[in-house]
Formats: structure tokens, C-alpha cells, sequence
């Protein structure tokens, strides 16, 4: 945990002027946490400008969900208004990359609006006598006091920050890598709710991974921030772990971002419920045709036994510029039914990812929906990287799936998921499902079925993962199967066949 003294030392220092960057962990309990966004109001609000910020709330969560659930209520009108006015002075600030993460708990310690009976147990975000003041040395009390003022033309903090918005000037260069720009200038207007944004902000990447920001009371907020920024956002990271299906149809059908060129959408962690809706992300990506990487997960699933919904040749093509896409087996089988009606579809797509759901349930996953998405993958009519995302805990299923494509091709059922056109493998999982001896076994087996192979790549496996491929004689069997490939790459790091037997990891 951060020092108590920390915040306050590093506002109150006036030489720091020139910040870059700024990662912040939220400490508990909620009257440190307030007055820590007071602190980085303060801090901010006489910076220039600030290019990166990334503030955590996750160590808040685990204290809430902790054993003792804590006694004292957050007044959820207040603590909008004290941490929308911290992420307000944030953006105008020049602030091109915005995180947010965690706050999933908050949701639990709300004081309803009604509820009146934890009244005197309330934790009101702006007050005079807080716990910090009591606490904390008469030392660190001077220098919060000293970090207070403030120099003519540098702007007030956070108590009585004032409210004029400061214009961004959009002329810097967008990231993106599309032809098809559209400008930003000062002049742009966005609606919202009837509302006339006139103020454009100049924001290239959001992430939002926080149900906070995404549920009541910052919807409103979150979604009118967006609207500024729209058309400048090219990166755009929204995860959440129980936002409602329609607090997600209200921030999807509501935006518009003409330039956006990255998405990753998780509308909920577990997969406890359908999360976001099929219908409102499809019309989302009808108007977002932009979209050149797509992540997915979390979502109701496209259901193609009542609503077969195939695109035609005089349709437009659902994401006509997509690169690359991860996402459920049935949202690939969505994506690449295109292609199988015109092989001049999705021209630029390279890369085609297969991934679990995130479950944390007794119930396995299903592997065997894998199986019609790698069947459109096989037939791709261009060179592409296949990737395979395991996520799903427990992770049974995921061995028995790789020895059924081996035995169905061992006994002549038409190799269905062959391919000449997979030229690059790329296996990845969550650190809860580690691949062990027996599933290398199985997956080196099933590697015969490409062989055009040139690159695979393991991602995100533990150090053990180097003694399970010794003990499954992984590299003997890979060398005798996939002639063009010479090697591999593990958790980035590439080895070829002889600098890995070098290595020791073969006897």
C-alpha cells in the first residue's frame, strides 16, 4: 500500500511540472480514497498538459469483497461529482490515453437514493474535517496545505477547480492506420440527449474496464465524454463484469465514432448473463465499418438455428476492413460466412483468433463449437494466422477437443480443418490453464493437419512450460511433421529448433 504521505508530498512538491505519465493506485478506506482524487486534482490541475493516465480502483474492490464488508456508504451523486471533476481536469489536461480500472464493487456501497437510515454513516466526497487531516502528521498537513495554493494563471485545485472547460486543440496527428480520416476541428459538435457538445476533445485511446463508469450514476457522463471525443477516439477498450444488456444497448446504439480502427468489448467477465445484445452490436458495427481489430467476449451469441441472417452478395459486408478479430467461435463463423459466398471479402483480414468464454463456473466450456468456425478458417482463400484463446475454467475439454481432430483425421473423415493457408499458430490461454504434458502431446499431433506451418507461438504460459514440452517430446514430433517450420516463440521470445535443443530441454 502507498504511504498515507505520498500524494500529498508529490502536489505540494511545485518544482513537479512536467509529467508524462501517471499510474495510480486507489487505497482504501473511502476517505483516503477521496482524498487521494482530491490530491491528484490538485497535482494535475497545475500541469501543463498530461499525456497517459491510468488510475486503478482494484485494490478498493478486493477491500469491499474482503471478509469485512465495510460499514460506512458512498453517496453515489457526490462521489460522481468528486471523480468526474478529477477525470475532467484529466482531459483537459491534453490527455490522449485515459484508463480506468476496476470499480466493480462500488455498485454494493451506494446509499440508495431513498435510503436514509445510513445517513450518519455516509461518506460525503467533499467536506471540510476529513480522516486524512486527523491522521496524518501536522508535517504533511502543512505541505497539503502549502500544495493548496497556487500561482496566477496556473489554475485552482480540486475544491475550487474552475468549471470553464479549456479548449484542445485537435491538431495533432491521428494514429490510426486508415485512409479514411475524418477531420477533427474546433467547430465540431456532437448531441447528446438533446444536448449540443461544442467543445471537441482530442482523445485517441479510452479504456474503460470498470462497471462503474459504464453503470448508473456515470453512464450519462461516460457516454457524453465519448461524444465529445468521437472523432478523434481510434482505440477504444470497454470491459465490464455485470453492466445490464440495456445499459449496453444505451452506450451502443447511442455513439458514433467515424474514425474508430481498434475495438475490445467484454460485456461481462463470467459469462453469467448474455451481456451485451447480437442486435445491438450488430448495428453497431453496421456504422463502424472502420473497425480493423475486433476483441469479443462476454456477449449473446449470434443464434444462427432461428436467425440464419447470411449476408448476401448485395449486402455490405459486416466489417468489410477488418485485420485482425478474437472472438467466440460463433462470431467468427458470423464474420466468415461472407467469404464463403464471395472469397473477395474481408481482403485485408490476417488474422483469425478462436477464444473461450471467460467462465469461472463448474460448467465446462464447449469445445466442439470450435469446430465449424476452423472448418471456414481452413477454407480461407488467403495466407492467415490462426489463433486459439483458452480461457475457460476448468479447463477440461480443451485436451479431448485437440485428440478428436487427431483420431477423426487418423480414420479418413475428410481432414475438414486441413489447411495449406494456416501458415502461422498462435496458442495462448489464461494463467488458470496451463497446457501440460498430455494436451503438447495432442497438439503436436494435431500440428500434421498444416503443413505449410512457418511460425507457431506459445503466449502466456508459465517458466514450468519449458520441462512439460521435454516430457512430451514435443520438438522431435513438431520437426518430423511441420518441415517448413524451424522453430518457435515463447512468451516472445523466439528459439529455434537447435538453440532450444542447445538448451538442455531435450535429451
Amino acid at each position: 500500500m502507498t504511504p498515507i504521505e505520498t500524494l500529498p508530498a508529490i502536489r505540494a512538491a511545485l518544482f513537479v511540472k512536467n509529467l508524462s505519465q501517471i499510474d495510480y493506485y486507489f487505497n482504501p478506506d473511502f476517505d483516503r480514497m477521496i482524498d487521494e482524487v482530491n490530491d491528484l486534482c490538485g497535482l494535475i490541475a497545475r500541469l501543463p498538459s498530461i499525456d497517459n493516465v491510468r488510475l486503478y480502483f482494484d485494490v478498493i474492490d478486493q477491500w469491499i469483497s474482503g471478509s469485512r464488508m465495510p460499514s460506512a456508504r458512498l453517496n453515489p451523486k457526490s462521489w460522481k461529482r468528486q471523480l468526474t471533476r478529477l477525470l475532467e481536469i484529466i482531459l483537459d489536461k491534453s490527455c490522449t490515453q485515459l484508463n480506468l480500472i476496476g470499480g466493480m464493487r462500488f455498485s454494493q456501497v451506494y446509499l440508495p437514493d431513498n435510503d436514509t437510515s445510513l445517513a450518519d454513516n455516509v461518506v460525503q466526497p467533499q467536506r471540510t474535517n476529513s480522516r486524512l487531516s486527523r491522521t496524518k502528521s501536522v508535517y504533511c498537513q502543512r505541505l497539503r496545505s502549502f500544495g493548496k495554493t497556487s500561482k496566477p494563471n496556473e489554475g485552482k485545485t480540486c475544491g475550487n477547480f474552475s468549471k470553464s472547460r479549456k479548449n484542445i486543440l485537435p491538431g495533432a496527428t491521428n494514429t490510426a492506420s486508415t485512409s479514411n480520416v475524418t477531420s477533427l476541428t474546433r467547430g465540431d459538435q456532437g448531441r447528446v440527449c438533446g444536448k449540443v457538445i461544442k467543445e471537441a476533445r482530442f482523445l485517441p485511446s479510452i479504456q474503460i474496464h470498470s462497471d462503474m463508469l459504464l453503470q448508473v450514476p456515470f453512464q450519462a457522463w461516460t457516454l457524453e465524454t465519448l461524444q465529445i471525443s468521437s472523432s478523434s477516439i481510434t482505440i477504444l477498450s470497454l470491459i465490464s463484469g455485470s453492466t445490464p444488456s440495456v445499459s449496453w444497448k444505451n452506450l451502443l446504439r447511442s455513439i458514433f465514432l467515424p474514425n474508430l480502427v481498434e475495438l475490445e468489448l467484454c460485456a461481462n467477465l463470467a459469462r453469467l448473463t448474455k451481456g451485451a445484445k447480437f442486435e445491438d452490436l450488430e448495428d453497431f458495427f453496421d456504422r463502424h465499418s472502420t473497425i480493423q481489430t475486433l476483441q469479443l467476449f462476454g456477449v449473446e451469441l449470434p443464434d444462427f438455428s432461428t436467425s440464419p441472417n447470411l449476408p448476401s452478395l448485395s449486402h455490405s459486408v459486416t466489417l468489410p476492413n477488418l485485420v485482425r478479430v478474437t472472438a467466440h467461435p460463433a462470431y467468427v463463423e458470423w464474420i466468415l460466412r461472407a467469404v464463403s459466398l464471395d472469397e473477395n471479402a474481408l481482403p485485408d483480414l490476417v488474422s483469425i483468433s478462436i477464444a473461450s468464454d471467460y467462465y469461472w463456473t463448474s460448467i465446462p466450456f464447449n469445445y466442439d463449437t470450435f469446430d465449424s468456425a476452423l472448418a471456414l478458417i481452413a477454407v480461407f482463400p488467403r495466407d492467415v494466422t490462426l489463433g486459439l484463446r483458452f480461457f475457460s475454467q476448468p479447463e477440461q475439454g480443451i485436451q479431448a477437443w485437440f485428440e478428436k481432430q487427431v483420431q477423426e483425421a487418423n480414420r479418413g473423415n475428410g481432414r475438414p480443418h486441413a489447411s495449406n493457408r494456416i501458415i502461422k499458430i498462435v496458442i495462448s490461454g489464461a494463467w488458470y490453464v496451463p497446457l501440460d504434458k498430455d494436451m503438447l502431446v495432442a497438439i503436436a499431433q494435431w500440428l500434421r493437419e498444416f503443413p505449410q506451418l512457418v511460425q507457431l507461438e506459445f503466449k502466456e504460459q508459465p517458466q514450468d512450460f519449458r520441462e512439460a514440452l521435454k516430457q512430451a517430446g514435443f520438438v522431435e514430433e513438431v520437426t518430423k511433421t511441420c518441415p517448413k517450420l524451424q522453430g518457435f516463440i515463447f512468451n516472445g521470445v523466439q528459439h529455434t529448433w537447435d538453440s532450444w535443443l542447445r538448451g538442455g530441454f531435450i535429451i
